[in-house]
């Protein structure tokens, strides 16, 4: 059996020699390994993108910002003591020609509700002249002079 041992032990080595000689261990292999570069572009158009986007939002901002500063300015020099207000003038002529003003001076006997009741068809003709004519009471003195807002041309004339 002893003989057996040391037969077995050269096996042993030879068969380590015949693994060793077949494959490099593993460490060697890696250290051997070319080593990729992690970004690498080869195509000049891609390139040439990916400056152009990134190009893009730095030039937006500037632009933006720029023109923010130069609009800012020109509007502080607008600016002046006083502010001017515009209305639609379109608006307040066309009130003034669909609503014709007669002048009724008031005679003896009339009442606020019987001068209404001559130039409006309805019950409103008495708060529309109280309204117009800046009156707190429904009494009106003889001569007394009312403005009356006309809007219909059927309407009487009467002063």
């Amino acid at each position: 059996m002893r003989k057996r041992i040391p037969d077995f032990e050269e096996e042993l080595e030879v068969e380590q020699v015949e693994e060793d000689e077949g494959l490099p261990p593993r460490s060697e292999i890696h250290r051997n390994k070319e080593k990729k570069p992690k970004f690498k572009i080869n195509h000049i158009f891609v390139r040439v993108l990916t400056f152009l986007f990134i190009l893009l939002p730095i030039s937006i901002l500037w632009y933006t910002d720029k023109y923010i500063q130069v609009k800012s300015d020109s509007n502080n020099a607008e600016k002046s003591a006083f502010e001017v207000i515009f209305f639609d003038s379109a608006q307040t002529e066309s009130k003034k020609q669909s609503e014709k003003v007669a002048t009724h001076v008031v005679k003896d006997g009339e009442t606020l509700e019987s001068i209404a009741k001559q130039y409006f068809s309805d019950e409103n003709g008495i708060e529309i002249i109280k309204k117009y004519n800046d009156l707190q009471e429904d009494e009106v003195k003889v001569g007394q002079e009312l403005k009356i807002p006309i809007k219909d041309k059927s309407t009487k004339y009467e002063s």
